[in-house]
Order: structure tokens, then C-alpha cells, then sequence
């Protein structure tokens, strides 16, 4: 593996024995979390084990896996508190052996080490804690004695303490290692002497004294004798910060390893500081290595670089130890690489992650041959969790045949393995759901036992996603194209741009009289209990978006009348200024109308309009000011436009519909809005046209404009924007009405009325006028 500039990245992935000897547990509410932005399946169970082994890999980075470095301080702790519950022999309550190491000042330590030496009872404050009592009572002052230095120390070994001030502590630091020294030399307890050990060694390095600090090390090592403790880890861990701040990073990667390999306690911190620069720096590692075991841990630390070659890697451990528990945790991270790209690849809605190209492709297959051999050469030591992700990764390959046997194969591998058990069921069943190629009643049945009682579909993040995507798709094949929208969308995605197609198959669904218990569930999880009532709604709103009133006039019959009446508009409320949500009158109380109502009124003003000459231009004009109410421009926009998006006010009837092409949003559908008022225009001119009087004819005028002005705005020459500060200059072929207006209707009182309320018309025809 080449290695230009190669740096171990904090993109560690975790795998603990519920992986490496037991499968993964399959939990509620956990294990197959993965971030939005990740997009793709995951069934791949992340939950830890419930026993650790001497080496936990991890799965996620400890960016994820811990929010910050707290966790590591934490498990240094609680690694160090068991020491020591471990040398007071009598002590199992950690919490009372935190109080005295972490939380305890050094006057408190100072009166407990009082009362050993003088034989008196504990100091009242510390009668409960049995760690503290164990001390006092068997007169540990040489442990009081060191607590007391750990106490002096601190201050110069805690970030964010006594180095964010002047750093003036050089007399000091070097104080606190000569007394240290000599009380190491002092006692004969090998436990202190180690401690002491490294309160020194770490003194220096975090005086930033490298050298010292690593003479200091190789002094002090002959004078303690080997005990077993995370100490001598911790210790080596400073040896090798020193060495990495003096440039010498083979060594210090190679420390670092090891200690990574041994004291979890430590992990995180030694894997942070773990580097290697390049190919040459790798090798001499490499050479470093005493034993096989050595070797593969330093794989693995490369594996977990983000970029890394996994396959490879793993290949290289194999060679060296087809035993390794690197290898299991290590097959987990790829198959989780792999999987978010070709799961569900064929028909998941969305666009990230990609398709899989030929690089993935060739990433597959080279681990589905590593793993196949693997098997076959039975040098595998978990071969159950193994054949579980040959069946798995076959799956991924489409080839569902193999993956069905391989899980097979698998069964008996599980048996008393409720966590292997658990991952080989829920792959069973995603194999079960990709296998469909067609939706039969029969199949519908299945898929709603699944959701019903299913232990997985509620606990498996993406489950129902990849469930529903796949059913959508093959009804999409059959041509049933409501139930595939139902299958990933709702009611609220429907009404953003309704398709008459999809309406009407919706519809017809509801009207089955015998719909089986998917279709129902399908119809009242995704529209509701009313769901006819919703339907006919929405199709009665569709046509008469479209002017089509009769078709309309239909189905608002068939809307539940507590449904209709839950939504009252005031359509014929003229308004001189545009108010999109202004409180309106209290007097248009008597305008109330619902969308059946409305569409009857509308049916009966058109006939009248033509058959009642005499009141044909108020019928007209009633017309109008209903249609220009009722488009995006109007306070009733909401009759025909379920969701008014800000930026439409300047789009065009022909631009809304490339728009909605371009929009990804609202479900990938687009929104539509009703930006057309040629309509509304057409029946205020037919108004102006049949007015019997000049007070009519200003009226019908005025509104034609406001529809005139709505075109300047949506022209694409025109650039004009509404939060300009200034009057906007039409062109000639928009001002046809507004100089009507001026010019023949400047001595009705409407006139005056919009001259007072309308500025900008005021503006406008005092322009025209002084021409």
C-alpha cells in the first residue's frame, strides 16, 4: 500500500466481541443509528458487546463515539480506581475510592495521614468511606504520602490549570521531581514506586523537557521492579509522546502500538498521537515488531484510517494470524462501508450514495473472495459470524440464491447465540423483502404482519425505508401507481402537486369495498381516518385550479360536510392593496363560503353572466375578483394552493411548470402555485366591457391592472423587485388599464378611493396626469 504523507485519521471503527466471538445485538432504539446525511440501508448491527475482550476495537469514530475527550479521562480513571481497589484488597466500593484519589484536597489527605500516624479514629468526614478507613486504620502512611504528592503534581500535569498562566514553574516542576525521586527511592512498595514513577516522568514531559523526561525514564525503570499495571502502559505512552516531539516517529508509532494493543484505558489518547509519515517510516516499523502480534496490531492501526485499504489490510493480517480478533472487526467496518451503497441500489429513492460503479464493485468482490476463502480453509476461528457475512455480502452481490444458503448454512453455526441469531434473522428478512417481484394480495398480507409484528421493522432504523421503497418500485412496475405513492409519501406530499393519475387510483382504492389489510393501513397511515373525505378534497381542488367547476362541483359532494366546512374563504372581498394575510373586515361574514359552495357560485355566476344581460358585468366582475382572490396574488390563495412559497411571486404560468421540473423539494414533486391571472384579467375586461356605469367600469378597470401588473412582475425582462424603495416604471404593454383608468374614470369615487389607499397608483396618476 503506498503511503504518500499517511496519518492514521481519528475515523476509528469499534467492533467488541459481540462481534468478534458473539454477533452484534439487536436492540431497540440503538445499534443501527447512523447519521441523516449518511442516506443508505444499514442492517448491519452496531450495538456493543456486553462482555469486552482484552481488545475492543471500535466501530464508530471517537469523534461519534465519544463527544469528547471526557470519555477518555473517564476510562483512565475508573482503570485506575480498580487498581487500587485491587491493592486495598478489602475496598470494593469505587465511589469511596474516588472520593479519596480524585475529589479529596490535600488537606483532607493531610488529616487522614495525621490520624494513621497518631492512631486516632477518622476524621469525622471520611467515617463512611471504607477505602479511607481501611487506610487509616492500617497506618498507610507511605500511601497518604503519595496521594499528597499526586496532590502537589497536579496542578502541573492538568490541561487548562497552572500552564495557561505565566509559565514561571520551572524551580517548582523541578522541586516536585526531586522529591518524588527521593520518596520513590524511600519506600520498598513497588506499587508507590511505580506510581511515583510516572507522577515524575510525566512532570517533565509535560514541561515540555523531552529529553529529561526520557532520561528520567530510563533512570528510574531500573529502580522499580515489574509489577503488573496500567502504570507501566501510561508510562510508556509519555515515553513515546517524547519521543514523537523529538522527531523519532518509527519508534514512537511503535510504542504507541503497543501500548494501544494492551491498556484500553489508553486507546484513545495513544491512537490520536499515533503517526507515521511514510512508506520508509511504515517499513522501519514494520522491522521494530518482536512478534506477529505486534505486526497485525500495527495493520489494524492503519486499517482504521479512514482512507485505508481494508481488504488489504486484512489480508496482510490473515497471513500473519488468521486468529486475529483484528479480522472480525475489521470485516464489520468494510461490510459497513459497503453496504450504505449497494443495498437497495436498484429502486431507493434516493440519490446519495450513488449506484455503485466499478470501483465499489471491485471492492465487493475482493472481499467476498477474501471472506469465501477464508471459510474454506477453516483457519477462521468465528466461523459462525463469518458465514453469516459471506451470506451477507452475496446479498450484496445480488446473488440471493448463495446468500440464501449461506444463511442456511449459518442456522446451526447461531444456535445459543441469541445476538448471532438476531443479524442472521433480520438478513433473512431483508433477503425475504428484495426477493419480492411482484405484490400480490398474498404478499400484501406478509408485508403487513411485518409491520405489525415484526420485532425489527419498529427497532431497525431503516427498515420500513427500505420496505416501502422496494414495494413502491414493483407496484410502480404493475401500474398501480397510487398505492406505490402511498408507499412513500402522505397526504401533505400529494396536495404540494397533485397528478390526476394518482388521484384517481387513489380514489378508486378507497372505494374497494373489500381492500385487505395493507391497502387499509397503507390509506390511513398515509392520508387518515377520512381518507375519501381527504381525496375527493383534493380532487375537487385539482379541477377547479383548472377551471373545470362541474368535475369540481362533484367531488366536493362527495367530501364529508365537517371536512368542508372546516376551511370558510371569502372570495368576492375585493381589496384595493394586496394583504396575503391580513385580517379582513368583520362585514364579509356574509361572503363565508366553503369549496363546494364556492364551486356552485362559481358554476351559477358564469351561467348568469351570459344569460342575465342586465347584471352581466357584476356577475363578471364577481367573477373575476373570485379567481384573482383564489391565485397566489389573492388572500384566498389557500382554495386552490396548499403550501404558498415566497419565491413564486414573480414565475410565470409557464415558468412555474420548468420550476417544478428543476425543484427537488416537497418530496422530489415540486410546488406548485397558481400564478395564472389571465383568467381573473379576462373576465375583469368583460366586466369593464358591460358595465352600465362608470363606477363599475373604474372598478373592473382597477383590478384589470392589478392583473397587468402581475405580468410586468413575471416578465423575465422585467427587473423590478418588491423590496426595491421606489415605483416601478411599465411599460407600455402593461399599463393599458391603469391609464384607462386615469384618463376616462379619474371623477368616480373609486378613483379616489384607490388613489388614497394605493400609493403607488396615487403616484402613478399624478405622473400621467401632469403629462
Amino acid at each position: 500500500m503506498n503511503m504518500n504523507i499517511w496519518k492514521v485519521s481519528v475515523s476509528i471503527l469499534l467492533i467488541t466481541s459481540a462481534i468478534i466471538f458473539l454477533p452484534v445485538k439487536v436492540s431497540v432504539g440503538c445499534g443501527y443509528g447512523w447519521e441523516e446525511s449518511d442516506f443508505g440501508y444499514h442492517f448491519l448491527s452496531f450495538t456493543l458487546a456486553e462482555h469486552e475482550t482484552e481488545f475492543s476495537p471500535y466501530i464508530l469514530t471517537f469523534e461519534e463515539y465519544h463527544l469528547d475527550d471526557m470519555s477518555a479521562r473517564n476510562n483512565q480513571r475508573m482503570a485506575n480506581l480498580q487498581e487500587w481497589s485491587d491493592y486495598s484488597c478489602e475496598v470494593d466500593e469505587l465511589e469511596d475510592i474516588d472520593k479519596v484519589i480524585y475529589t479529596s484536597s490535600t488537606s483532607d489527605l493531610e488529616a487522614l495521614r495525621s490520624a494513621a500516624i497518631k492512631g486516632r479514629n477518622t476524621p469525622a468526614k471520611w467515617r463512611s468511606n471504607e477505602f479511607a478507613k481501611g487506610l487509616v486504620n492500617s497506618k498507610c502512611t507511605e500511601t497518604f504520602d503519595y496521594l499528597v504528592y499526586a496532590k502537589y503534581c497536579e496542578p502541573y500535569a492538568v490541561a487548562g490549570s497552572k500552564w495557561d498562566a505565566e509559565r514561571e514553574f520551572d524551580s517548582d516542576v523541578q522541586e516536585l521531581i526531586d522529591m518524588g525521586k527521593r520518596r520513590l527511592l524511600k519506600t520498598d512498595n513497588h506499587f508507590l514506586r511505580l506510581r511515583y514513577m510516572y507522577q515524575i516522568v510525566r512532570l517533565a514531559h509535560y514541561a515540555d523537557d523531552y529529553e529529561y523526561a526520557l532520561e528520567l525514564y530510563e533512570d528510574l525503570d531500573y529502580k522499580v521492579d515489574e509489577v503488573p499495571s496500567i502504570i507501566n502502559w501510561w508510562l510508556l505512552a509519555h515515553k513515546a509522546g517524547c519521543l514523537k516531539r523529538l522527531g523519532n516517529h518509527v519508534e514512537a508509532s511503535y510504542l504507541f502500538s503497543k501500548v494501544f494493543r494492551h491498556c484500553p484505558s489508553k486507546r484513545e489518547q495513544v491512537y490520536r498521537s499515533f503517526y507515521i509519515k511514510d512508506d520508509d517510516e511504515w517499513k522501519a516499523c514494520l522491522r521494530m515488531c518482536q512478534s506477529d502480534d505486534e505486526r497485525t496490531t500495527l495493520y489494524a492501526l492503519r486499517a482504521m484510517d479512514k482512507n485505508s485499504r481494508l481488504v488489504e489490510e486484512m489480508e496482510n493480517i490473515y497471513r500473519l494470524d488468521p486468529d486475529s480478533e483484528h479480522l472480525t472487526a475489521m470485516l464489520v467496518k468494510e461490510i459497513a462501508n459497503i453496504e450504505k451503497v449497494f443495498v437497495g441500489a436498484d429502486f431507493r429513492r434516493t440519490s446519495y450514495p450513488a449506484k455503485p460503479d466499478q470501483v465499489a464493485k471491485n471492492r465487493l468482490i475482493r472481499l467476498l473472495k477474501f471472506v469465501t476463502n477464508a471459510l474454506k480453509q477453516k483457519r477462521i476461528k468465528d466461523l459462525a459470524t463469518w458465514t453469516i457475512a459471506e451470506g451477507y455480502l452475496e446479498y450484496l452481490s445480488r446473488d440471493l440464491y448463495a446468500a440464501n444458503k449461506s444463511y442456511k448454512r449459518a442456522e446451526p453455526l447461531v444456535e445459543g447465540h441469541p445476538l448471532l441469531s438476531e443479524q442472521l434473522e433480520l438478513f433473512q428478512l431483508v433477503l425475504k423483502i428484495h426477493a419480492y417481484t411482484r405484490i400480490t394480495p398474498e404478499i400484501e398480507m406478509e408485508l403487513y404482519d411485518i409491520i405489525q409484528d415484526n420485532k425489527f421493522y419498529s427497532s431497525v432504523e431503516t427498515l420500513p425505508d427500505f420496505m416501502f421503497d422496494k414495494v413502491s418500485s414493483l407496484y410502480a412496475q404493475q401500474g398501480e401507481e397510487g398505492k406505490a405513492f402511498l408507499c412513500n409519501f402522505h397526504l401533505s406530499d400529494l396536495q404540494h402537486n397533485p397528478k390526476f393519475e394518482e388521484i384517481n387510483d387513489l380514489i378508486s382504492l378507497a372505494e374497494i369495498e373489500d381492500k385487505n389489510r395493507f391497502e387499509e393501513y397503507l390509506l390511513e397511515n398515509k392520508i387518515g381516518k377520512d381518507y375519501k373525505s381527504e381525496l375527493y378534497e383534493i380532487k375537487g381542488t385539482y379541477h377547479l385550479s383548472r377551471y373545470e367547476l362541474p368535475e369540481a362541483s362533484r367531488a366536493f359532494d362527495r367530501v364529508n360536510i365537517n371536512r368542508l366546512n372546516e376551511e370558510m374563504y371569502y372570495p368576492y372581498f375585493m381589496s384595493i392593496n394586496d394583504c396575503i394575510h391580513c385580517e379582513l373586515p368583520v362585514d364579509t361574514n356574509d361572503l363565508e363560503v366553503n369549496k363546494l359552495d364556492l364551486t356552485k357560485q362559481l358554476l351559477d355566476l358564469e351561467y348568469n353572466a351570459k344569460t342575465d344581460i342586465e347584471n352581466a358585468a357584476q356577475h363578471y366582475y364577481n367573477l373575476g375578483t373570485a379567481y384573482y382572490n383564489m391565485s397566489y396574488y389573492g388572500h384566498e390563495y389557500d382554495v386552490l394552493d396548499y403550501y404558498r412559497t415566497s419565491y413564486a411571486w414573480r414565475t410565470s404560468p409557464e415558468e412555474m411548470e420548468v420550476e417544478i421540473k428543476k425543484d427537488k423539494s416537497w418530496g422530489g414533486f415540486g410546488n406548485r402555485e397558481f400564478t395564472d391571472v389571465s383568467k381573473p384579467l379576462f373576465f375583469f375586461d368583460k366586466a369593464k366591457e358591460l358595465a352600465t356605469n362608470d363606477e363599475q367600469a373604474a372598478r373592473a378597470s382597477f383590478m384589470a391592472a392589478k392583473c397587468e401588473l402581475v405580468m410586468f412582475y413575471q416578465d423575465p425582462e422585467t427587473k423590478y423587485r418588491g423590496w426595491d424603495d421606489q415605483i416601478p416604471q411599465l411599460p407600455d404593454k402593461y399599463r393599458n388599464y391603469y391609464d384607462l383608468l386615469i384618463l376616462k374614470y379619474s371623477d368616480t369615487e373609486f378613483f379616489e378611493e384607490a388613489v388614497e389607499e394605493c400609493k403607488f397608483f396615487g403616484l402613478y396618476a399624478e405622473k400621467v396626469m401632469a403629462e
